[in-house]
């Protein structure tokens, strides 16, 4: 006896082939060989009738070499990065990539647009320390009349002056001030002594002075302090501003992919629910042929039921974490635009994990840890000028000066101009507080604030490392996670097949074939949540080392 027959079913990832090459057999063999190809046959026919939502699970919506994003292989397991979500975008839901989020979340990020306004007004106080090095001038104008008598005799005096100061603070502490006067009076009448006369007098003066910190306020880093303090006031910013952007950055990027999983996880789902329906309309049909007793259905429909309600739940957890990821990057919210569909990829790239060098990278390149470098400098300036302010204020005050006195305006200003009535003058000044317990006071709870921020620098560190650290487990796990969950996968596809090939020769229950599907949607599940766990450590990684905004080409307007 010569026989041939081959039913042949191809799933994801597996493939099942039933195939018996003829060959001539005892007629007991025979008899076993003909059982055996009858029940082949009808094992293919029943596949073949099963709805395609097998094959368009999620599982097998990609190839297992396609290569997605920065794709490649990664990790000890030389997993292929892959798009799992097979699922089209819904109709009329919105679709945004990730850059899109991200720049919207630059713009209208609350936190980030608070951060921007800090900058700005260190910016402003950048601006007005540097207020010391302009020059200022002060002027007076003023003019009197008079009139007097005596007995019968009257007397009339008018009198004109102007005086003006230029005045300039300089590096060394000190002050130069320029100043110029002049004078002119009119007197008719009698003098005020008795006698009578009149005339027309000018005067005029010019004098440069220099005052000049001895102890107190010498030097320039005293003297320019403030524009020092308002300096290191603006890299805070800038890097309280980078923090809080970093910060905001990676809350979005954690909410966006927790829409993703949502997505995925509704995909499942609705796939999972596809398989218990091919079940249902496969167990009716072989309760309408008399193989199966008719409450073989019962524990399909229940299942079915449950699943209804898992894809139910699985949709409110889209709209939820859609509404999440608006709050988080201040996107508004219209009428029928509420969800948002998260196009981007749920994929994974290959990336070599050094933590001896990214603990040291974090530590140069946090942009918390130089905020806190900056706060320290602040401190140390702060105690230095408190210091400084304990010293008694010895000042040398140096002016020359040349002056005019005529009854002609010119005559005046030319006896000025040549210096013929030279003065010179200079004098020391002494301002001291015995005690000084406003000043060791101030300067004492500086260096105790520095002290306090050492500390608090210990801690940063200590927790930024132990961050690095933990990320870098956490996307090591996820990786062999993933290969792990694929492992399986393939393997409860495969159980899919068998246990359907026992259902239909009655050696199974609805219930078993129903157990393999959920281990299968299980499976999926798992590795959705180990792909989002892997993108949620390299995301914290790259926020504690400081390259979050720069891998996501973000950049803060200036």
């Amino acid at each position: 006896m010569v026989l041939h027959s081959t039913g042949e079913r191809t799933y994801p990832h597996t493939t099942l082939t039933l195939k018996v090459e003829g060959r001539t057999l005892a007629p007991m063999a025979q008899k076993h060989v003909v059982i055996a190809v009858m029940a082949a046959s009808a094992l293919a026919v029943v596949l073949a009738a099963l709805p395609d939502a097998i094959a368009q699970s999620p599982a097998g919506a990609s190839a297992p070499d396609e290569e997605v994003g920065a794709g490649g292989k990664f990790g000890p397991e030389g997993v292929e990065g892959q798009d799992l979500t097979s699922m089209p975008p819904p109709e009329g839901v919105r679709q945004m990539s990730l850059a899109d989020v991200l720049t919207a979340s630059v713009r209208q990020e609350p936190s980030l647009l608070r951060a921007t306004i800090d900058t700005r007004i260190a910016g402003a106080a950048v601006l007005e320390a540097a207020g010391l090095d302009d020059w200022a001038l002060s002027a007076v104008l003023s003019g009197s009349r008079s009139q007097s008598s005596f007995g019968t005799d009257q007397s009339e005096s008018d009198s004109v002056l102007f005086s003006a100061d230029l005045s300039r603070s300089i590096f060394t502490g000190g002050t130069f001030i320029l100043h110029t006067d002049g004078n002119y009076q009119r007197q008719d009448g009698f003098d005020g002594l008795g006698g009578f006369g009149g005339g027309t007098t000018y005067s005029s003066n010019v004098e440069a002075r220099f005052v000049q910190p001895l102890l107190r306020g010498r030097g320039e880093a005293i003297a320019r302090s403030a524009q020092t303090r308002a300096a290191l006031g603006l890299s805070a910013a800038e890097l309280d501003r980078r923090v809080a952007a970093t910060a905001a950055v990676q809350q979005v990027i954690g909410a966006y992919w927790e829409l993703a999983f949502s997505w995925r996880d509704l995909e499942i789902r609705r796939a999972s629910m596809d398989l218990a329906q091919a079940q249902l309309r496969n167990t009716r049909a072989r309760i309408r042929a008399g193989a199966v007793a008719p409450t073989e259905a019962l524990a399909v429909e229940q299942i079915i039921a449950t699943r209804e309600e898992e894809i139910l739940n699985a949709q409110l957890a889209v709209t939820d974490r859609s509404l999440a990821l608006r709050a988080r990057a201040g996107m508004d919210l219209g009428p029928g635009d509420i969800d948002v569909w998260a196009s981007a990829p749920l994929a994974v790239a290959a990336r070599q994990f050094d933590i001896a060098a990214l603990v040291a990278l974090t530590y140069e390149q946090s942009p918390q840890l130089a905020s806190l470098s900056v706060r320290r400098d602040q401190l140390a300036l702060d105690i230095r000028v408190a210091e400084d302010g304990g010293k008694p204020a010895v000042d040398l005050d140096v002016a020359v000066g040349s002056s005019g006195f005529d009854d002609n305006a010119a005559d005046t200003l030319s006896t000025m101009a040549r210096l013929e009535d030279l003065t010179f003058s200079a004098a020391l000044r002494l301002d001291h507080t015995f005690g000084q317990r406003q000043v060791r006071g101030r300067a004492m709870s500086a260096r105790e604030q520095l002290e306090r921020l050492k500390v608090d620098i210990g801690e940063i560190r200590a927790d930024l490392a132990r961050n690095v650290v933990l990320s870098v487990r956490q996307a090591e796990a996820a990786e062999k996670r993933i290969a792990i969950a694929r492992r399986v996968i393939s393997l409860a596809e495969q159980n899919i097949e068998a246990e359907q090939a026992r259902f239909e020769l009655g050696r199974s229950t609805n219930f078993d074939v129903l157990e393999r599907q959920d281990e299968l949607k299980q499976a999926q599940l798992r590795e959705a949540r180990a792909i989002i766990d892997y993108l949620q450590a390299v995301t914290a990684l790259d926020a504690a080392t400081g390259e979050l905004l720069g891998r996501y080409g973000v950049r803060l307007e200036e």
